[in-house]
């Protein structure tokens, strides 16, 4: 004689209710392998079916509660051993603790997920009214690069990077050309464009300069040497003079742009930018 579904559902459950089953079962397997099935179910944003998961949630706590007691209660008063007793009192505390974190993120939600833009301390890179256009301003760092990623994939209409800096890393620097130049993007400048700036300056598909534009060049120096450090400042330069050539600058421009000295700049004259192939229009 066959039982139906529904009667051994109804078995399990005054089982536990009334304590039967072994401690080992009570424990590992209703008490805390239930609650952690349960704990999987994510949240809802509609608010009454988070409800309603809520309150089913907390009549089986109170199912696997008084059930764990009742078979604690019974385990002792039958064999005296108090381990059982301590084991129980501990995973009734683990599961009230997973039961309130899972009613909070059922009617909370979960919290917000940590991103680069949800942790940043100064607002985004400037866009044209248009916008067209990005204005990278400031000392050169690895922020400037992140920042135009982001700006690109919000605004697929950018095309021209106006840039105005006195310097800074110059791997930063190459990081920013490779997005300009992967994004084939224009390069400007009003201001001044100095050291480091250039070489992100160079990515540029179509570089133009403005009337009291000024792009400068000089000598890299390492601020600090590290011990095991093996390149030498030297070694960077033609790194990039290597980069500018590639970029269409011209052969004698080249041989002069790392001359002045570190604490010096070059900035050429409009026409020797042109000729050269720094600026490509006018």
């Amino acid at each position: 004689m066959s039982v139906s579904f529904p009667k051994t559902i109804k078995k399990l459950l005054q089982k536990q209710w009334y304590g039967e089953y072994s401690p080992l079962i009570t424990l590992l397997i209703l008490m805390l392998g239930l609650r952690l099935i349960i704990g999987l179910i994510p949240f809802s944003a509609k608010p009454l079916l988070s409800v309603l998961i809520v309150a089913l949630s907390l009549v089986i706590f109170v199912w696997q509660v008084v059930g764990t007691w009742r078979c604690i209660e019974r385990h002792v008063k039958a064999s005296g051993e108090m381990m059982v007793y301590w084991a129980g009192w501990s995973t009734i505390v683990v599961v009230v603790v997973l039961t309130l974190l899972h009613t909070a993120d059922l009617l909370v939600g979960p919290p917000p997920k940590i991103t680069m833009q949800s942790i940043r301390t100064k607002p985004l890179p400037a866009l044209s009214e248009d916008g067209t256009k990005v204005y990278l301003k400031g000392e050169f760092n690895f922020d400037l690069n992140s920042d135009l990623q982001t700006l690109l994939k919000q605004n697929v209409k950018i095309k021209t990077i106006e840039l105005e800096s006195s310097g800074g890393l110059i791997y930063a620097a190459r990081a920013l050309a490779f997005t300009i130049e992967k994004n084939q993007l224009d390069t400007h400048v009003e201001g001044v464009c100095n050291s480091a700036c250039t070489v992100a300056y160079i990515a540029g598909k179509n570089r133009t300069l403005g009337d009291n534009g000024k792009i400068g060049f000089h000598q890299y120096e390492f601020q600090k040497q590290h011990p095991l450090q093996v390149k030498q400042a030297e070694d960077e330069q033609e790194k990039d003079r290597q980069y500018f050539s590639q970029r269409g600058v011209s052969k004698a421009f080249l041989e002069t742009v790392y001359r002045s000295g570190h604490h010096a700049i070059w900035q050429p004259e409009r026409s020797v930018l042109k000729q050269s192939g720094v600026i490509t229009q006018d």
